[in-house]
C-alpha cells in the first residue's frame, strides 16, 4: 500500500507538471530511462553505501531515478520489477525463463517468449510443398 501511495503521488506530481507546462512527453521522457518506471526497491544504508535489503525502506521515484540501484540478482538476468512485492515474490521463479533468466510479468508472456525464442522449427514438416506430377517416357 505504501508503494502504491508513493507511486500515485509521484505520478500525480508529473501529471500536474504536464498540465501546467504543457510539456508532458518531453519532460517525462527525460525523466524515465527507456520510457519505463524503474522497479521499486527497498534500500538500507550501511556505513559505506546504500544496499538493496528486504528490511529497508522504499525509495521515492526521483531518488530511485537518480541512484540507478536496479541490480542483477543471482537467479535473474536483471532485477524483476516485482521483486520487492510480497504478494508476487513467491511467483517470481515460475515467471522466469529457465534458459536465459529473463523475468516476465505473466506466465502467458513467458510462454510466448519460450515459444518464439527457443522453439525448434522442423523445416520439413512446416513447409507446404505442392505435389509434382512426374511423367516417365521410355
Amino acid at each position: 500500500m505504501l508503494m502504491q501511495n508513493m507511486l500515485g503521488q509521484t505520478l500525480n506530481g508529473i501529471q500536474n507538471m504536464c498540465v501546467r507546462a504543457n510539456t508532458c512527453l518531453c519532460v517525462l521522457f527525460r525523466l524515465l530511462d527507456n520510457r519505463f518506471l524503474p522497479p521499486p526497491v527497498k534500500v538500507k544504508q550501511t556505513v559505506d553505501d546504500l544496499v538493496l535489503d528486504e528490511e529497508g525502506q522504499f525509495l521515492n521515484l526521483p531518488v530511485n531515478l537518480a541512484l540507478h540501484l536496479g541490480a542483477s540478482l543471482k537467479d535473474f538476468l536483471q532485477m524483476p520489477y516485482d521483486y520487492f512485492c510480497p504478494t508476487i515474490k513467491l511467483r517470481l521463479s515460475s515467471r522466469t525463463c529457465k534458459t536465459c533468466g529473463l523475468y516476465h510479468a505473466s506466465v502467458k508472456s513467458l510462454n510466448r517468449h519460450i515459444e518464439n525464442i527457443y522453439k525448434k522449427v522442423n523445416t520439413h514438416t512446416d513447409r507446404k510443398v505442392r505435389p509434382v506430377l512426374v511423367v516417365l517416357i521410355n
